[in-house]
C-alpha cells in the first residue's frame, strides 16, 4: 500500500530522513539482523531503523559524500566534514544521509563500519564507534581502535584531564563497568561546562526529530543512562 509523505513523516518522527526517500512501497524487505538497539541512548525501537536494502539510486548518493570526505588533517575535519552535509552545504538533497534511516539503511552508515571489520545490520547497528574510527581512517589511514563498540575507545590512547579540541570523549553506560569494552557511547571533544560535553559524534538523539545522527550536541556528565568515562588523547 502506498504511503503519502504526510503519513510516512507521522509515523517515523524523523523528518530529515523523510525528506529524501522514496515511498516505503520501494524497498525490499531483508530478515533483521545482529543489532537491536542503537548503542547511544536508544528511545527508537529497531521497527523504526533501517534494516532493508537501500534503492541503488540512494547508494549512489552516498557513494559520491563519502568519496568527496576529506582526508585530514585530522580526524576532527573529518567529522566536521559530515556536519556541513547535515547543515545542507553540499544540498538539502544530501543531509538525510546523516541521519538513520527509518527502513531502508543508510549506505553512508554502513560505509563506516568499514573501518570496524563487522558487518552491520544496517542502522541498527550501533554506529557511534563507527563512525569515530572511520574519522580516524579516513585521516590517518588507521582506525583508532578498529572496533565497533564504544567501550573499546576506554583504553585507546592515553586519559587526560585537561582535554583539547578534538580529543575523544567517550561515556560509558551506569550498568557497564568492563575496563575496554561494554555500551556507552564515543565522540570528539569540542568544549564542557561543569555538567555537560559537547560532543561531535555520530548516533546521537536529535531531541526535536527523533533521529540518531551525526551532530554537536551537549551531553551530561552524569546523566540518568550515560557517564563520562574518560577524556582520551589521540596518540
Amino acid at each position: 500500500m502506498a504511503v503519502s509523505r504526510r503519513e510516512f513523516v507521522a509515523r517515523t518522527g524523523c523528518l530529515a530522513a523523510a525528506s529524501a526517500l522514496p515511498a516505503l512501497s520501494q524497498v525490499q524487505s531483508l530478515p533483521h539482523g545482529i543489532g537491536t538497539s542503537p548503542d547511544y541512548i536508544g528511545p527508537l525501537p529497531p521497527s523504526r531503523l533501517g534494516t532493508q536494502r537501500p534503492l541503488k539510486g540512494e547508494e549512489l548518493v552516498a557513494a559520491s559524500i563519502i568519496d568527496k570526505a576529506p582526508h585530514g588533517p585530522t580526524p576532527l575535519d573529518i567529522a566536521r566534514y559530515f556536519i556541513e552535509v547535515a547543515n545542507g552545504v553540499y544540498g538539502a538533497e544530501q543531509v538525510s544521509y546523516t541521519s538513520g534511516w527509518p527502513t531502508r539503511w543508510n549506505p553512508v552508515i554502513v560505509t563506516f563500519f568499514k573501518a570496524t571489520g563487522t558487518t552491520p545490520s544496517g542502522d541498527v547497528t550501533p554506529w557511534c564507534a563507527a563512525f569515530v574510527n572511520w574519522c580516524f581512517l579516513r585521516a590517518t589511514e588507521h582506525p583508532a581502535t578498529a572496533n565497533a563498540s564504544s567501550g573499546s575507545f576506554r583504553c585507546y590512547g592515553s586519559p587526560t584531564s585537561a582535554p583539547k579540541v578534538g580529543d575523544v570523549v567517550v561515556f560509558r553506560r551506569r550498568d557497564s563497568y568492563d575496563q575496554c569494552l561494554g555500551n556507552g557511547h564515543v565522540g570528539f571533544f569540542l568544549s564542557e561546562t561543569d555538567k555537560a560535553i559537547e560532543v561531535l559524534g555520530g548516533n546521537q538523539i536529535d531531541g526535536h526529530t527523533g533521529c540518531h545522527r551525526i551532530s554537536s550536541k551537549l551531553i551530561a556528565k552524569s546523566g540518568n543512562i550515560l557517564l563520562l568515562h574518560s577524556y582520551r588523547h589521540n596518540p
